[in-house]
Order: structure tokens, then C-alpha cells, then sequence
């Protein structure tokens, strides 16, 4: 029992936060990068691969697990359609600012108050976004992305507190939606 202990691994002198905070620096800087470059598919791609600790889990967990980052995500994608729609180059390292202030300060927190906020802005966010760059498609195509951004957030909200009633409250909020 000893020896299991000793063998524990810990990170030594803080290189794993180092490391976590120059990846966080360095995934909007190369959404940037991949905009201004116009392969805006190509960051949508590499936002999604960013999150590849999502699928290094049983395949039976993936829908509970997209769940809970469904709030990062459309955060994230909102960023990039915002950087692409960006006129110019200041407004684009705005949003990469913002979305660097995301996933520094807003993302990380797990109160009941910052999971609210976290649900709250991402659902605004992306909201905007879905009517910002899909307004000449099918309105039911809007109506159908603004349930799921609706539902979404609200789950992530009501995943905060003990509500037994929190699926069907989500889907009364995505209905109204």
C-alpha cells in the first residue's frame, strides 16, 4: 500500500498549469490566425479537435459529455463566426480577446453563480451568431438551432442545482425559445 503511494505522479513545480495556460493563449490565437487566413472551416475543425478529451472516453458517455461542453463549444464557434464577420482586423483580436477572457476566467469557475453566467452570455452569444450569419436560410432551420442552443443552455444552467424537473424545464425554455 506503501509503494502505491510513493509511485504517485503530481505535477512538479507547476508545469502543467503553465502548459494549460499557454495552450489557452495559444487555441484563440490560432483561430485568429486560420480567419485571417479565410479558412474559417478549417477553425470551426480545429475548435472541435480542441476538445478531443470529449471522445478519449466510452463511446456510451459522449452524449452526457457533449452536453456539458455543448455551452464551450457554441461560445467558441460563436467567436469564430464573429471573427470572420469581422470587418476588420481589430475587431477580430477584439473577439479573440474575449474569447481568451472565456476561457481564462469564465470557463473555469463551477459556482452556481458562474455556471449561470457561463449559460446566460453563451446562450446570447450564440444566439446572435446563429441569426448573424444564418439569416437568409430556412426559418426553420433557425427555429430548430434556436431550441438546441436554448435547451442546451438551459441544461448547463439547471446542471447547477439538485431540480428534478430540470430536463423538462430546459425543454419548456427551448420551446419558448
Amino acid at each position: 500500500m506503501k509503494l502505491s503511494k510513493q509511485l504517485s505522479i503530481k505535477p512538479a513545480s507547476g508545469y502543467g498549469t503553465a502548459f494549460h495556460f499557454i495552450f489557452v493563449f495559444v487555441l484563440p490565437l490560432l483561430l485568429f490566425t486560420l480567419v485571417r487566413l479565410d479558412f474559417v472551416i478549417i477553425a470551426y475543425v480545429v475548435l472541435l479537435l480542441s476538445k478531443w478529451r470529449m471522445f478519449a472516453i466510452r463511446m456510451r458517455h459522449w452524449v452526457a459529455i457533449i452536453r456539458a461542453n455543448a455551452v464551450d463549444l457554441m461560445f467558441g464557434a460563436s467567436m469564430v463566426a464573429f471573427m470572420s464577420l469581422a470587418q476588420t482586423q481589430a475587431y477580430q483580436l477584439m473577439w479573440t480577446v474575449v474569447y481568451i477572457l472565456w476561457l481564462l476566467f469564465i470557463k473555469p469557475r463551477s459556482t452556481t453563480l458562474f455556471v449561470g453566467l457561463q449559460a446566460l452570455i453563451a446562450q446570447a452569444v450564440a444566439l446572435s451568431a446563429v441569426f448573424l450569419t444564418w439569416a437568409e436560410y430556412n426559418t426553420s432551420l433557425l427555429v430548430l438551432a434556436t431550441a438546441v442552443i436554448a435547451y442546451l443552455s438551459a441544461r448547463h444552467f439547471m446542471a447547477a442545482y439538485d431540480e428534478s424537473m430540470s430536463r423538462t424545464t430546459a425543454y419548456t425554455w427551448s420551446f419558448f425559445a
